[in-house]
Parts: structure tokens; C-alpha cells; sequence
């Protein structure tokens, strides 16, 4: 039976945190950047962040508030509202395939998991 790879793990996030301990500093360390994407925002990364990028031969990729926030107009075009942290994925998705890093055969899953709501008025 063929076995099934498994897949890279791509982290998104809005300044050098997990790119920082990929590139060999210490995972416990202070990781600090501003941003205004709160939800994929902190000082912290998690040993099981790390291995499960290193063990699915994954990486980190770094997108800016404009950036994620011009994904999320674009996504806003297409009908899917998303918060400017789960629009981001989308902006990486382009960074990848610019640089060479996702070829045309690959199989790509991206995942949006927060509505933005606040487009919207209820009242």
C-alpha cells in the first residue's frame, strides 16, 4: 500500500517568532512586534509549534497587517468574509508561490476560521 505523506505545516504570523527559533533561537524566548493581527499575535511559541513544522518539513511565513488586510479585501470581493488574521493565509499562499516554494501539481488546504462580522450592521 502507498503510503501518504505527510503534510508541511506553514505558520502564519505577523513578525518573527517561530522564523526567529527556526533560524536557532530559543524557543522559550520573548518574541515581540506589533501588529494589529491580535489572533495570531503573542510573544510566545510552543514546542509543539516547532516540531510540527520541523517534522513535517513546514515553515514560518511572515505577513504584514497591510498584507493581510489587502487578502481580506480580496476575499471581501469574492463574497468570503474573513478576519484580517485568517484573511493572512492567503497573503503567505502568495509569498510561497512567488518564491517558488508551492509548485503548480501541489495540493494546497488554507484554513479561515474566524467571520468578519463587524462589515456587517444588525441593527
Amino acid at each position: 500500500m502507498k503510503s501518504i505523506p505527510l503534510p508541511q505545516m506553514i505558520a502564519v504570523e505577523p513578525f518573527p517568532r517561530l522564523t526567529a527559533v527556526l533560524k536557532g533561537e530559543d524557543y522559550t524566548n520573548s518574541f515581540h512586534g506589533q501588529t494589529v493581527l491580535k489572533s495570531i499575535a503573542g510573544s510566545t511559541v510552543t514546542y509543539q509549534a516547532v516540531a510540527a513544522i520541523k517534522e513535517s518539513r513546514g515553515k514560518a511565513v511572515i505577513v504584514s497587517s497591510k498584507e493581510a488586510f489587502i487578502a481580506q479585501q480580496h476575499l471581501m470581493k469574492k463574497g468570503i468574509f474573513l478576519e484580517p488574521s485568517s484573511a493572512s493565509v492567503v497573503s503567505a499562499y502568495e509569498k510561497l508561490k512567488q518564491y517558488g516554494m508551492i509548485r503548480e501539481k501541489d495540493v494546497i488546504v488554507t484554513i479561515g476560521t474566524s467571520l468578519d462580522l463587524s462589515k456587517f450592521n444588525y441593527s
